[in-house]
């Protein structure tokens, strides 16, 4: 795996989170966005994404404490990937076994944001240059899970759920990471606000056997948006 930085992918990740006021499964929309100027922030939400990016864009590249944000990013870089390799190897071999899949995919990007916030999709993923070394750990290893998730999965679960319960499945099955990935991992993954109640009906589904706690989780979802 690359660790990264792209000043155009975190200008996007900027504007994604600034242009989306919907909480985020329960978290609060004000704090995601806390680190962006006031000026800036009314600039992002009242521009078209392809404006707002430039706008973001400009304003990292002209920062006025861009040197040390750069070292910053530069070490992070250099920390991360001391740590991660550290357990990549493990890590893989024992996703690979807890999802029962055969392969997983070596281009798989990490960039590192300078927002709060960290996206992905099936190719690459975000850590924060602000996070602690270990809460970034576990966000790699939440992210992981996530990619082999659907990857492998997604077909699967779309043939039962819709896309909006694939994503809160998608989310609330990482305390797998707690139960099966503790020894590798120095955080628990707590999950989102809104997804502990069904987290908790989670665990006690899980046996050990991916796709038969799929098929149960499934059931769950579906009779959870029954009620």
């Amino acid at each position: 795996m690359d660790f990264k930085y792209n000043i155009t992918k975190d200008a996007e990740s900027w504007v994604d989170i600034a242009q989306d006021k919907n909480d985020f499964y329960g978290t609060d929309y004000k704090s995601q966005v806390v680190f962006i100027p006031d000026d800036l922030l009314r600039q992002i939400q009242k521009n078209k994404r392809n404006k707002a990016v430039k706008l973001v864009n400009t304003h990292l590249k002209n920062h006025p404490k861009r040197k040390l944000r750069n070292q910053l990013i530069k070490q992070t870089i250099v920390n991360t990937n001391v740590l991660w390799s550290q357990i990549e190897t493990q890590f893989i071999k024992r996703l690979k076994h807890v999802t029962q899949t055969s392969k997983f995919s070596e281009k798989i990007t990490c960039y590192i944001t300078t927002g709060f916030m960290c996206p992905y999709d099936k190719d690459w993923f975000m850590i924060s240059a602000w996070h602690s070394l270990p809460h970034s750990l576990g966000t790699i290893a939440h992210e992981l899970l996530h990619i082999q998730f659907l990857k492998y999965y997604k077909d699967y679960c779309l043939e039962h759920l819709t896309e909006e319960q694939l994503d809160i499945l998608k989310e609330a099955m990482t305390f797998i990471l707690n139960i099966e990935f503790n020894d590798l991992l120095l955080v628990d993954d707590r999950g989102y606000p809104e997804q502990q109640k069904l987290r908790v009906k989670l665990q006690k589904l899980w046996k050990g056997n991916f796709k038969e706690f799929l098929d149960d989780s499934i059931k769950e979802i579906l009779a959870q948006d029954k009620d």
